[in-house]
């Protein structure tokens, strides 16, 4: 395998596994919703709009990486400020997946994805 080829696949590898993640807890979330008997709308669409960010961004379009990018850290940053140490590790997760966004690696596979 050429060097060129493995640092797609290393990008694939993590933009994979960081887009299962956000997809996976979506839908936890949705189905934690609807266990407690609320309304199981807003989070069908916020489940429905991840699932289409998620499927952008592994496509290789930039814009959508971005969008995750923020959200990722919108996200960490509340988590880090809120003071308890579950959520402040929880915080660093988030910060820290949305700069691994960036790696080289990550762009890699994100300019052979357009290219697809």
């Amino acid at each position: 395998m050429t060097s060129d080829a493995q640092i797609i696949q290393n990008g694939w590898r993590f933009t994979t596994a960081l887009l299962a993640t956000l997809i996976l807890t979506s839908l936890l979330a949705t189905l934690l919703v609807i266990l407690v008997g609320r309304s199981p709308v807003p989070p069908l669409i916020s489940l429905g709009l991840t699932g289409w960010l998620c499927w952008n961004v592994y496509q290789g379009r930039d814009w959508a990486r971005v969008i995750v990018t923020l959200l990722l850290l919108w996200v960490g940053a509340q988590l880090l400020l809120s003071g308890m140490a579950v959520t402040f590790i929880l915080g660093g997760l988030h910060v820290g997946a949305a700069a691994l966004l960036f790696t080289p690696s990550v762009s890699t596979y994100m300019a052979y994805a357009r290219q697809l």
